[in-house]
């Protein structure tokens, strides 16, 4: 089977960085930037017999320019600013094999191409810049086990290891990316033969995130994040 339809994003943004004018220092606080893009996202699915299946998915590259309002503080000059964020492109491969009518094994392997999130493009009406992040592609590896406790209800688990984008010497305060760890646990229940309701949880451990800059060095004892998650699915 082949699948595929658009991908909507609508982002926005509060970003404030230090501006040291000639007489002291400042800052500049871009308010209320926002975007929207349109991308698109495809797949198929391959049966290799009653109890395994392989597939592949593609999302395209998302392209967001986050114009908004700039204030300088001290006060001084107002204009307009851009800051141009992408979010790229990923291809992930999986597969699925049921040992039996209640266990089943998942894994899938990723691809995200991050060497396009190079520098952030900053458009001002004095001229155009950019903000370096030096940003390298990732791989990903996941594993999952599925477990059908009753014939409606289906319990989940998983594990998910990413690398990091970024060295040690290119990484920011601003986005302290790491590689990643993910632990995760759902449920799916069936309300009927058309209805199903479900949920799961994330756990995300993000790495020490070290900084080895020129002018900033450190690392996090805390970066850590917790996703949860509610999904409804209907049948036609």
């Amino acid at each position: 089977s082949i699948g595929g339809g658009p991908v909507f994003s609508y982002g926005t943004l509060d970003y404030e960085l230090a501006a040291p004018p000639p007489a002291g220092t400042g800052q500049v606080d871009i308010e209320d930037a926002d975007d929207t893009d349109i991308t698109g996202r495809v797949g198929a699915l391959f049966s290799l017999g009653e109890q395994t299946r392989l597939g592949i998915v593609y999302q395209s590259e998302t392209e967001l320019d986050m114009d908004g309002n700039t204030k300088v503080d001290p006060p001084g000059l107002d204009f307009n600013a851009t800051l141009q964020l992408i979010f790229p492109q990923y291809v992930q491969v999986g597969g699925y094999h049921e040992f039996h009518d209640r266990w089943a094994l998942l894994g899938s392997v990723r691809w995200e191409d991050w060497s396009s999130f190079d520098d952030i493009p900053v458009s001002v009406e004095r001229g155009d810049a950019a903000i370096p992040r030096n940003w390298n592609d990732t791989y990903g590896v996941n594993l999952g086990v599925h477990f059908r406790a009753t014939d409606d209800l289906l319990l989940q688990a998983g594990f998910a290891y990413d690398t990091s984008p970024v060295s040690d010497g290119n990484r920011t305060a601003d986005m302290p990316v790491d590689r990643q760890i993910r632990v995760a646990a759902g449920l799916q229940y069936s309300l009927s033969e058309r209805a199903t309701v479900g949920g799961s949880l994330v756990y995300a451990d993000l790495g020490d995130a070290d900084i080895d800059a020129d002018t900033v060095r450190g690392s996090y004892d805390n970066n850590q994040a917790i996703f949860a998650a509610v999904n409804f699915a209907w049948k036609f």
